[in-house]
């Protein structure tokens, strides 16, 4: 490949990978012409204009009529893409295009997405499980992994909504992906580059189903940002324990939020935050005409149908990352993040001491953060290396706070 100058002064030379990729950095501002030859095929060339804070991009040099110049941010998204290989596996993925085509579009949840690739199910508490394995699911969300919150919950942290795209790499996956690998679900996040402005939906539909939402982006120079969120309703939130399309006490209220920040603090350096935040309350559906176990002390009667169980779920997780390119060879990205998840299950104290002998408050919280660094380089030529850490600290908490009967003595039988 060759970089020229309007009056044909060569600028640099540069030589395209296997893929077809190639970059010239630390180019001027102004108008040039690259040229891509190779022995045996016919010469190309096309006019590029390199903007002043950016280099003249890397491009597909084979099968291409002409070449289109990438702004910073998005020859960053490809170095950033390159960091998570996918040798070995297999990928399915949803673009945004392939979300909005769903009956619900951006609505869908991250569990019914999922459920359209092979060899994923899905049971009755909602929990996803991928080729028989049950659990074992790691998510990562701009090649940074989050740790896994309060698994035992009904709530799904992400949304499809603030996906550009969702990729489910299965089978067997490179060391860079741990231990947790019966499914890797990445997400790449959009960006206030490609959405300047915002819009506010409605959906809904029966059960009492109500889904307002948002969606807001844009770029001003060298800053890009996005946020979304959306609250949900209905009343038909878990899978009930009764027949019939009505439930007994199963209402369900849910927030959730994200926000994506970037700042290029050079042509090759971008600075980058995202965190959310996803907030679920859940009433325990009832099952009707079932006969008291227990006696209780002023109840002598209490139907099963007026029982009152919740659960409420919180989930809020945030990541700071720095992303960069060392020369025409190196990528790479160190990232802090820190979750936190709680998990709090209030019980009927009558009707499960009645039923259940029992009445247990339950409280799951837990608090991880860490740091993860990724670095691929393509130094010498034809070969890939790459290198990486991950390390977590984690803090558990584990409340349980139960309401019985008392015990009755048994009579010694010396």
């Amino acid at each position: 490949m060759i970089l020229q100058t309007g009056d044909g002064k060569i600028v640099q030379r540069a030589k395209s990978d296997q893929s077809g990729h190639f970059r010239f950095a630390n180019v001027a501002a102004g108008s040039y012409a690259v040229v891509a030859n190779k022995s045996g095929f016919r010469t190309g060339a096309a006019s590029v204009e390199a903007r002043a804070g950016c280099e003249a991009a890397r491009d597909r040099a084979r099968g291409r009529s002409g070449l289109e110049p990438e702004s910073c941010g998005e020859r960053l998204e490809v170095a950033r893409n390159g960091l998570n290989p996918e040798t070995g596996g297999s990928v399915y993925r949803f673009s945004q295009q392939a979300i909005q085509a769903l009956p619900q579009g951006g609505n869908t949840s991250t569990n019914s997405l999922l459920l359209q690739a092979p060899g994923v199910a899905q049971d009755s508490f909602g929990q996803i499980h991928i080729r028989g394995e049950h659990g074992e699911i790691q998510y990562r969300i701009n090649g940074v992994e989050l740790p896994e919150g309060v698994v035992s919950g009904f709530s799904q942290t992400f949304s499809p909504r603030f996906a550009q795209s969702i990729s489910l790499l299965e089978g067997a996956l490179p060391a860079q992906y741990g231990y947790h690998t019966a499914g890797v679900v990445q997400i790449q996040t959009k960006s206030g580059d490609s959405l300047n402005g915002g819009d506010i939906e409605m959906y809904g539909g029966q059960r009492y189903t109500l889904l307002p939402s948002f969606e807001v982006g844009g770029s001003q120079g060298k800053l890009s940002y996005y946020a979304t969120g959306f609250y949900n309703q209905n009343s038909r939130g878990l899978e009930p324990p009764t027949p019939g399309p009505q439930a007994i006490h199963d209402f369900a209220t849910i927030g959730n939020g994200f926000g994506y920040l970037s700042y290029i603090l050079s042509p090759t350096t971008r600075l980058s935050w995202f965190g959310g935040f996803n907030v679920s309350n859940y009433q325990i559906p009832a099952n009707s005409d079932q006969p008291q176990v227990f006696t209780l002390a002023g109840v002598p009667n209490f139907p099963s149908a007026n029982i009152r169980e919740t659960q409420l779920e919180q989930n809020y997780y945030s990541v700071l990352a720095l992303q960069g390119l060392l020369g025409s060879a190196i990528d790479y990205q160190v990232a802090a993040f820190t979750r936190y998840s709680t998990l709090s299950f209030h019980p009927d104290h009558e009707g499960d001491l009645i039923y259940n002998g029992i009445a247990s408050r339950d409280f799951r919280g837990d608090w991880a953060s860490g740091l993860q660094g990724d670095v691929t380089s393509r130094a010498p030529e034809q070969h890939t290396i790459r290198a990486g850490y991950y390390f977590s600290g984690e803090r558990a908490e584990i409340d349980n706070h139960a309401l019985v009967f008392p015990g009755v003595s048994t009579p010694s039988l010396g």
